[in-house]
């Protein structure tokens, strides 16, 4: 689902710049009348606007095993493939929704006193998150030991992702929070000190 029109336009932008040797579904996508726009968007069964599904997944997918005369594209999203070809991030290229994951941005409204507050939190996407439906998908999330196998923290891996998410300004306070927690982490344990560092579980069990 797109975030707003901005998202959508952002998106249309992106597939045009795709070649039938990289889009396995290029054809598909052509407009219906010449100097129509890209057929990548439908609505959904809530009439939000979204990516168009191909056979049960995203038009922007090209399938496993996909060949044909002329196409040289690889499995996976196009869209993060265009962006790896274009040496730009998948940031300008992919939906919202596509390149947050796994970061999961979420709005809250707290009170204080008589006083509410809106409050933006970023955190990671779990299975939880989905719904009931979360706990079928067997490529999915955070929540598998896969998702913890990073030689960087999340914060300086998802860098660009966190700055569109929260601002230059913002992170660079979490930046310099984290970089200020590892570095105790990593003094302490010169010093051998004890120190409860708290873990994610699947972090905890990659490890093993």
């Amino acid at each position: 689902m797109y975030s707003d029109e901005e998202d959508e336009e952002r998106t249309l932008k992106a597939a045009a710049m795709l070649t039938p040797q990289m889009w396995q579904f290029f054809d598909e996508a052509q407009p219906k009348k010449s100097g129509g726009k890209l057929r990548i968007s439908e609505k959904d069964e809530d009439k939000e606007r979204k990516t168009r599904t191909i056979d049960g997944a995203c038009i922007f997918l090209n399938r496993k095993g996909h060949t044909a005369d002329g196409f040289t594209g690889s499995f996976g999203c196009v869209l993060h493939h265009l962006a790896e070809k274009e040496k730009i991030h998948f940031v300008d290229t992919k939906p919202d929704v596509c390149w947050q994951l796994p970061l999961r941005r979420s709005f809250e409204v707290r009170e204080f006193g008589e006083r509410e507050i809106s409050v933006t939190v970023i955190g990671e996407y779990e299975r939880l998150a989905w719904g009931e439906g979360g706990e079928d998908f067997d490529w999915y999330c955070t929540s598998n030991t896969e998702a913890h196998v990073g030689k960087e923290p999340v914060y300086i891996s998802n860098k660009t992702e966190l700055q569109a998410l929260m601002g230059k300004d913002a992170y660079a306070v979490l930046a310099k929070l984290c970089d200020q927690r590892i570095a105790g982490i990593k003094d302490a344990q010169k010093r051998s000190l004890p120190l409860f560092v708290i873990q994610h579980p699947a972090t905890i069990a990659a490890g093993k």
